[in-house]
């Protein structure tokens, strides 16, 4: 099985301040990317992913 994704998000900021972080699924692990606050009017998000299964080998990014 061969699994391919693709997401996206767009969004209008109302008070004017944005900030993104990410951390790994499992949620044990510390914050990855921090961006902080920054002034932002609207911002657009997208993503993409894939994974792959052959009998008892999987790989997903």
């Amino acid at each position: 099985m061969w699994h391919v994704g693709m997401a996206g998000s767009y969004a209008n900021i109302q008070d004017e301040t944005s900030r993104h972080r990410a951390r790994p699924e499992g949620h044990l692990a510390p914050r990855l990317v921090d961006t902080g606050n920054f002034s932002a009017d609207s911002y657009y998000l997208g993503g993409l992913e894939t994974a792959f299964m052959h009998g008892p080998f999987s790989v997903q990014a």
